[in-house]
């Protein structure tokens, strides 16, 4: 769902908000969820691979999903993104904190068709 107030400077990340500051100095976000992203230990396993290679070469923030966090979780595969270098993982955010961090992305990964279009509105490329 797109917020159509025009809040993209502020979204939720104010100026005074020192976990907005903190994520700041990462602009490449990436969410997942989707079952068939998260559901099948192998599949999931190839992505955890990925995120521990940007997270090298780039930095990324992850806001992790529950569903996505039982599944890392469940196939052992959490330990790996805490300790990978350059991941910032993070709890659920609420609504208008996932769309400041978004605002403030230069690139966003992710398999949700809602953040796709929010995305699209924040002229963010996916």
């Amino acid at each position: 769902m797109i917020d159509h107030s025009g809040e993209r400077a502020q979204g939720g990340a104010r100026a005074g908000d020192a976990r907005a500051a903190r994520l700041c100095e990462f602009v490449r976000v990436v969410t997942l969820h989707r079952p068939s992203n998260v559901d099948e230990p192998g599949r999931l396993g190839e992505l955890v691979g990925l995120l521990e290679r940007l997270g090298e070469h780039l930095g990324v923030v992850f806001p992790v999903h529950p569903r996505t966090r039982g599944r890392l979780e469940e196939f052992g595969l959490f330990g790996r993104l805490e300790s990978a270098a350059g991941v910032s993982l993070l709890g659920p955010l609420g609504y208008r904190e996932s769309l400041g961090l978004m605002a403030e992305a230069t690139v966003v990964i992710t398999d949700s068709g809602g953040i796709q279009e929010e995305t699209a509105f924040l002229a963010v490329p996916v």
